[in-house]
């Protein structure tokens, strides 16, 4: 068979993967011609002579703005976003009638003749996850639907103008869209492929039950052998196996995705896994390092925070042509770690995943069970609190909600009062007015009371004390809260920090309760700027706003127009002032609704 051409993407840790399954496609389909596309930097001491493969560069893919299309994607999101494109190499530079991706983790079993025959007359060729339904199956096809009709790991192609501007299609939305945020209904490049039999008209759903197998379908599928030896796939000879979630130091086992299946079950599946595993073993599984991953890090080494990615898949920073480039930015750290603060909540699994995080604290679960679950949607708090074997059900000190009251205050240690936090000078003042539930934002370290909610960056810059953040994020989109479900907000030394203050304080706002308080407690800049000029003081350069004062605070909430000032003072001591104000009820909150 010399019609096929069959190309993988993977990073260097995979290499050996790569290589059991283009020595099982020379053996099963000889004449096949495969590639490998390499996410990763050069690898020294590659003898391509001696691989069984033909190697592509993924930066000579031709991919624009490369740096940035790297950046923005984890390596599972990189090496999927790369398939199209992979499929398109070979469309140039191969004479292979039928182009066919496969993931690293397949092996080839058999002849590929049947999926050549069934693919005549068509443009594309994808492989349903079930080609059946099965009894109470209701929750496994959920499950699929949130992944995709289709799985990712075998696409194929013939040379036509439809395939064409499929890949085309498929390659524009991986641009930018190829994450994983189930929640969201994305799952890197399958998700898409659920669109494809609608937009394209020549699309083969191939029906033959010995591709692709895996895990997933296994109970349609199961694996035997005829008299004569061959692997079948139910009553079909398996052509490919799909290895999905495999470690090879853990043979017995066919996936971390689905536990163990019994071994007395499938003898032939056991088989399979052991002869498997001891391939990747034999082509260098075991001296593959996961952590050396080239677009893991910056090129000063530092580790990239997923929100950095998030950030520069929305579009954020796009002066930089090279995110990765510490050298010509001096300051792209610190501009990656702001950007990715603003990029982070867009990514729901991100935020359910902050959201889990914070409930399994019994501080915050048991004292405040009521005002969460009127803060979050009350079925996600309860399928936390299933799921994380916390309270079986709401204790009856629980179920009666809790009268507000101020929470005493510890005292600081003594290595914490060398430097003494701006919320300790005003707690005094100030925390009478921090009565029922809300959060102390910027806190640092040492909330205006033991109750309050502490939200801060996950590494705060200011840390005096030893509370721990509780919700990780950026102060100016409080994402976990909805509408007027707070009795409070309380910042101090914070509001001078952001860019633009106007749209913050509308955000603080949004979430306070008619009737809830918000208590700011900050700097004067003009006579803070003197202050360090007169005593030494080093400058905080967080400082954005210049003419930041009380006056300049006041007359934004004045334009907007939802407060009433309960108590002002514009000279606590050199250079800080403070305001409390209550939110007033908007006048169409006031007026009947109809029925």
């Amino acid at each position: 068979m010399t019609d096929l051409a069959v190309v993988t993407v993977v990073t260097r840790s995979r290499l050996s993967w790569a290589r059991v399954l283009a020595t099982s496609i020379r053996t099963t389909n000889p004449g096949a011609d495969m590639h490998v596309c390499l996410v990763d930097w050069p690898i020294e001491g590659l003898d391509l002579a001696a691989e069984p493969f033909r190697l592509i560069r993924a930066d000579a893919l031709g991919i624009p703005d490369w740096p940035r299309f790297a950046f923005q994607y984890s390596a599972l999101e990189l090496c999927c976003a790369l398939k199209p494109h992979a499929l398109r190499h070979l469309w140039k530079t191969t004479d292979a009638s039928c182009l066919l991706y496969l993931d690293a983790d397949m092996l080839a079993c058999d002849s590929f003749e049947p999926l050549l025959a069934s693919s005549e007359g068509h443009s594309v060729v994808l492989t349903p996850h079930f080609l059946s339904p099965e009894a109470n199956s209701a929750v496994k096809e959920a499950e699929t639907r949130r992944c995709g009709v289709f799985n990712g790991g075998l696409v194929a192609v013939r040379r036509t103008g439809e395939a064409e501007a499929f890949l085309n299609w498929w390659a524009d939305r991986l641009a930018r869209h190829c994450m994983v945020d189930i929640r969201t209904g994305m799952f890197v490049d399958q998700s898409w492929l659920d669109l494809a039999p609608g937009y394209f008209s020549d699309v083969l759903m191939l029906r033959n039950a010995g591709f692709n197998v895996g895990y997933w379908n296994l109970s349609e599928r199961p694996l035997a052998r005829n008299a004569a030896g061959d692997l079948l796939a139910g009553n079909t000879r398996l052509a490919c196996f799909h290895f999905s979630g495999f470690d090879p130091s853990c043979p017995e086992r066919l996936s971390a995705h689905a536990g163990n299946v019994p071994a007395a079950a499938s003898e032939p599946l056991l088989r399979l896994q052991l002869e498997y595993a001891a391939r990747l073993k034999q082509c260098g599984w075991q001296k593959a390092d996961p952590q050396r991953y080239g677009y893991a890090c910056l090129r000063d080494g530092t580790p990239i925070d997923p929100a950095w990615r998030e950030a520069i898949r929305q579009g954020r920073l796009c002066e930089i042509a090279d995110p990765f480039d510490t050298v010509s930015h001096a300051h792209l750290k610190d501009r990656l770690e702001w950007e990715g603060l603003e990029a982070w909540p867009l990514r729901l699994d991100w935020r359910y995943s902050e959201l889990e995080r914070v409930c399994e604290s019994e501080e915050i679960w048991r004292t405040n069970y009521w005002r969460l679950a009127s803060t979050f949607p009350v079925n996600l708090l309860l399928w936390l609190k299933r799921r994380l074997h916390r309270v079986a059900d709401p204790s009856p000190d629980l179920r009666r909600r809790p009268r507000p009251r101020l929470q005493p205050r510890r005292r600081l240690l003594e290595s914490e009062t060398q430097t003494t936090s701006e919320t300790a000078r005003c707690r005094a003042r100030l925390a009478p007015y921090c009565a029922g539930f809300g959060v102390d934002l910027g806190f640092g370290g040492d909330p205006i009371l033991d109750s309050a909610i502490r939200i801060d960056r996950p590494t705060p810059y200011t840390h005096v004390g030893s509370w721990p953040v509780q919700l990780g994020g950026n102060a100016a989109h409080l994402h976990w809260f909805r509408d007027e479900v707070l009795d409070y907000v309380f910042s101090s030394h914070l509001l001078e920090d952001f860019p633009e203050t106007e749209p913050v304080l509308r955000e603080w706002l949004r979430v306070l309760k008619p009737g809830g308080r918000l208590i700011l407690y900050c700097p004067d800049e003009r006579r803070y700027r003197k202050h360090c000029q007169e005593t030494g003081q080093s400058y905080n350069a967080n400082h954005r706003q210049p003419d930041f004062s009380l006056d300049f605070v006041k007359a934004i909430l004045a334009r907007l127009g939802q407060t009433k000032i309960l108590h002002e003072n514009g000279a606590v001591d050199a250079y800080s002032w403070e305001l409390v104000c209550e939110k007033q009820a908007a006048p169409e909150s006031r007026s009947a609704r109809p029925c």
